[in-house]
């Protein structure tokens, strides 16, 4: 999943200072920003681009979505 993920053309970028959480750009002036482990994609947050960053580092808190497994399978 991570090789199709990380094409150069989805132009996928790391966040700064935020372990595990990228951006991506959807049209022109609008971000996706998520997560991932081995099964699936965890959407974070989706918005304009001049307001997506507003708090950003309340994302860091999140680290519990970037460590976990999934242990209840």
């Amino acid at each position: 999943m991570a090789e199709d993920l990380f094409d150069l053309k989805l132009n996928i970028r790391r966040m700064s200072g935020l372990k595990g959480i990228y951006r991506v750009v959807v049209l022109k002036n609008y971000r996706m920003i998520f997560s991932f482990d081995d099964v699936s994609i965890y959407l974070l947050r989706i918005g304009h681009r001049n307001k997506i960053y507003r708090n950003i580092e309340l994302l860091g808190s999140l680290d519990f979505l970037v460590s976990h497994k999934h242990h209840s399978e």
